[in-house]
């Protein structure tokens, strides 16, 4: 048995996503415009259960994605809304060449959200596909993780309570905290040796 969970949120894996970095490496954005599919969700075994057909416009110099329900090839009931837009951005690196954007199109309050993000997602029953803020989602992981051990790691004197306190519970919850007390003070004592010693210079 896995952790409980520890909020209700929807997860990122439970979602289609949209990866800029695939389409960049594909080449998608190479030419400026053109048609293309991308690889939405596969499972367990690699085999492709959806794909999303879209077409890439440049139109005053901006670059936009098309995605169009009629292009959507689907094995799990995946429902997009109507033809919409996703703008696509660029960022220059230091080292050169182009880092391309997704801007959320979810509207929030009349407006795009415009978030500048590398992946999109379409949670279930979502037919429009937005942002990690706007759906308010979140990881697996971050469901399984017990937040009270580090709560109680930067209170010392609620740690000591929860260590002799008597309940079973708060005690294994109050030896954890500590363990990450001392890990964090460790590493806080290294810092300033490295510091008074100047072992940070490369030398």
């Amino acid at each position: 048995m896995g952790r409980p969970s520890w909020t209700t949120r929807l997860t990122v894996e439970q979602c289609r996503i949209l990866r800029v970095e695939s389409m960049q490496r594909d080449g998608v954005f190479r030419s400026g415009a053109g048609s293309s599919w991308t690889t939405l969700w596969k499972d367990n075994s690699g085999f492709i259960e959806a794909a999303l057909g879209f077409v890439v416009v440049r139109e005053r110099g901006e670059l936009a994605l098309i995605i169009d329900p009629e292009q959507v090839k689907q094995y799990l009931g995946m429902r997009i809304l109507g033809r919409y837009e996703v703008p696509i951005t660029s960022t220059r690196p230091h080292l050169g060449g182009a880092r391309y954007w997704f801007r959320c199109p979810v509207r929030r309050d009349g407006s795009p959200c415009g978030k500048r993000v590398g992946r999109l997602y379409l949670p279930p029953e979502m037919q429009t596909f937005g942002c990690r803020r706007c759906y308010n989602l979140t990881y697996k992981s971050a469901q399984t993780h017990d937040p009270r051990p580090y709560k109680l790691a930067r209170n010392v004197n609620a740690m000591d309570a929860a260590l002799h306190g008597g309940d079973l519970i708060q005690g294994l919850l109050g030896a954890r905290a500590l363990l990450l007390h001392l890990q964090w003070s460790r590493k806080r004592r290294w810092s300033r040796l490295k510091s008074m010693y100047g072992l940070n210079s490369g030398a």
